[in-house]
This record gives structure tokens, C-alpha cells and sequence, in this order.
């Protein structure tokens, strides 16, 4: 018979939603709709134009308490400002509610801004779309294995170890599609690899709000994309202006679900150089590089962290690459919890870890049996 504490402490499974009933499967549909109505009726599509300027503004008026709210943090002043803090919390449940609900309307957006993209610039527009995708993941290459792998090399690390050091972190952030979830695992591991706990509890969490290179990487391809997509010349002061306002856009929404195209809107409604409607080409493959993005984030913070803890002298590099290389050790001087070091013992070879943890308790039962006048109190409470 079930007891009213085991009724409470029961949680239901949670059911996945199937694929038809996804957000993203409605937006994609949207998307074809609207390439066939702007490709086959094109005056209609430009008709369309209200419905996708419609959703653009209405995520446009969420872009500043959004960016407010992300990065007030009133804990500077302690307990003090405990209900203004509190007051902040609920406020920003209350913001990104309604910014679901402006989210549920993204098909009309998209279907609206699709057809009006494809009937006035043409179906020519859709052809590089996979470009884009493969130049993104390509540059995000070449800036890990290449632009990292030199900083790592300079460390005397490999780059390659490093990431099977954190693959379970990269598997996370591969399910989730951002990188907050992997946040202290990295904290963690980062200090087991030999880093001064002051400097990782310093650089992480500074570099999850302002080293986004995959976020930067992704704002500016997706930025040149539009421009060229709606036949928008770009001199070199509009294009660094462009970059600079991209570096101050993208720090607000770091910690955002779906936050580089929330930035990607602010940084294109800012400047008005760039058609804002035309960020609704790319909405739909946005899912495909969301990933990408998130990784390169976090991979980036963590080379920052060893770079930065090598530069002020608290980074054991033999250390490091012993660990990245699967050797099993101590915690370095206690600064990391032991659970963490359990964790890794767990994963050794079974007759690795019988012969670590379950030999001493052989070795005193022996003991007992050899002398059945040992087995006293405290022998017991040992054992």
C-alpha cells in the first residue's frame, strides 16, 4: 500500500512531445509554405510583409528587458537587496513567459517573412543556405583545431585530449544546445586538471557572459548572409560598426535559450543598415548551428581558463596533461570535493577498482579469523 510520503515524493515521467506537435516542426513547415507562395505568386508574398515585420517587433520590445534583466545581479550589496533581487527573479519569469508565447506565433512570422523575402529577392536567395551552415561549421573547425589548438600547443597541451577529458560535457551541451548545463562540470573538472580554484571561480563564469566565440562566429557569418540575401551593400566602417555593436549585443543574452538570434535581431534593429526581416532566412536553419555554437563557447572558456591560470603562475601543466590523458589522481590539495574523484574511480576497469577499494576489507577479515579475540567494538565500527 502506497504511504502518503511515498505519494508525495512520486513524480510523473516526463513525456517527450512528438515530433509533429514540436515548435520547430511547424516553423519548418511555415518556411516551405512561404517559399512556394513567394516563389509562385511573388506580388502575394510581398503582401506578406506585415506578418513577419509583426512577429520581428514584437520580439524586438522584449530584446531590452530581457538584456536588463539577464545581467542585473543587485548580490553586489548582499542581503540587502534580497527583495529587490527577488523582485528581479519574478520579473524575468514573468518576461520570458511572454516571450514563449510571442514564440508559439514564430510559423506566422516565419511563413510572413519567408514570403515576402522569396517574392521581392527571389528563390536565388535559398541556394546558399547550405553554404552558410557548412562555412560555419568549417570556421568553427578551423578556430578549435587551428586558432585553440595553437593556444594549447603553447601550453605545452594537447587540444585533442583536452576535449576527451570533457566529452561528457560535450555530449550534454550536443543534447541541449547551449552550454549553461555544462557550466559545473567544467568549474569542476578544471580544478581537478590543476587550476587554481580562485582562478576558475573567476575566468568560467566572466567568459560564459563575455568569451562567446561561437556566438561571434555564428553573428557575423549570419550577418553578411542577410546583407548579401537582400542585396545590401556594406561599406568597411558599416561592417566593423556592424561587429562592434554584434560584441556589445551578444553579452546580454548569453546565458538566453536561442539567445545568438535574439542578439542577431537587436544587432540588426540597431543599425537599420541591414533589413531586420531578413533575419527570418536563417530562423529556420538556426536549430542546425545552435549546437555548433554552444560548443565552441564552452570549448573556448575552458582554453581561456588554462591559458589565463598559465599567465598568472596558477596552472600545474604536468598536472593537466596527465589528467587529460585519463591518469587517475588525487585531488590536487584538497580544492576539489572528493565525490568528484569517486566519480572517476567508478569508471575504472572493474578489477582496477576491486583491487583499490575491496582488497583491504579481505585482508581484515583475515585477520579476524586468524585472531577471533581482535574483533572488538571499535574493530567492528572499522569495518
Amino acid at each position: 500500500m502506497e504511504t502518503p510520503s511515498s505519494a508525495a515524493s512520486y513524480q510523473p515521467a516526463t513525456v517527450k512531445k512528438p515530433w509533429y506537435r514540436q515548435l520547430y516542426f511547424w516553423v519548418l513547415i511555415a518556411i516551405v509554405l512561404g517559399i512556394l507562395v513567394g516563389w509562385l505568386w511573388p506580388d502575394t508574398g510581398e503582401a506578406m510583409e506585415p506578418i513577419g515585420t509583426t512577429f520581428i517587433t514584437a520580439m524586438k520590445m522584449l530584446i531590452c528587458p530581457i538584456v536588463f534583466l539577464t545581467i542585473v545581479d543587485i548580490n553586489a550589496v548582499g542581503q540587502i537587496a534580497a527583495p529587490i533581487r527577488d523582485a528581479v527573479e519574478r520579473l524575468t519569469a514573468v518576461v520570458f513567459k511572454v516571450l514563449s508565447f510571442i514564440m508559439k506565433l514564430a510559423p506566422l512570422g516565419a511563413f510572413g517573412a519567408m514570403a515576402f523575402a522569396i517574392g521581392k529577392y527571389g528563390v536565388s536567395t535559398l541556394t546558399s543556405l547550405g553554404s552558410l551552415i557548412l562555412l560555419f561549421y568549417v570556421t568553427s573547425a578551423f578556430f578549435v583545431f587551428v586558432v585553440l589548438g595553437s593556444v594549447m600547443a603553447y601550453l605545452r597541451l594537447n587540444i585533442f585530449r583536452m576535449l576527451g577529458f570533457f566529452k561528457e560535457e560535450l555530449l550534454l551541451i550536443l543534447g541541449t544546445s547551449t552550454a549553461e548545463p555544462a557550466l559545473p562540470g567544467l568549474m569542476r573538472k578544471l580544478e581537478y586538471a590543476g587550476v587554481k580554484k580562485t582562478t576558475v571561480g573567476l575566468v568560467v563564469p566572466t567568459g560564459y557572459s563575455f568569451n562567446l566565440d561561437g556566438a561571434a562566429i555564428y553573428l557575423s557569418l549570419a550577418a553578411l548572409y542577410i546583407a548579401q540575401a537582400t542585396n545590401t551593400d556594406l561599406s568597411i566602417p558599416q561592417q566593423l560598426g556592424l561587429l562592434g555593436v554584434m560584441l556589445l549585443t551578444s553579452k546580454g543574452a548569453a546565458g538566453v535559450a536561442g539567445g545568438g538570434f535574439i542578439a542577431l535581431t537587436a544587432t540588426l534593429s540597431t543599425l537599420g543598415t541591414i533589413p531586420a526581416a531578413g533575419i527570418m532566412l536563417i530562423f529556420g536553419i538556426d536549430k542546425f548551428m545552435s549546437e555548433c555554437r554552444a560548443l565552441v563557447n564552452f570549448i573556448g572558456n575552458a582554453v581561456a581558463t588554462l591559458f589565463v591560470a598559465k599567465w598568472n603562475h596558477e596552472l600545474d601543466v604536468d598536472r593537466a596533461r596527465r589528467v587529460f590523458s585519463g591518469e587517475v589522481l588525487p585531488p590536487p590539495d584538497g580544492d576539489v570535493e572528493n565525490d568528484f574523484d569517486m566519480e572517476i574511480l567508478e569508471q575504472e576497469p572493474r578489477d582496477k577498482h576491486h583491487h583499490m577499494i575491496e582488497e583491504p576489507d579481505a585482508v581484515s577479515i583475515d585477520h579476524e579469523r586468524l585472531d577471533p579475540a581482535a574483533t572488538t567494538p571499535a574493530h567492528s565500527t572499522q569495518r
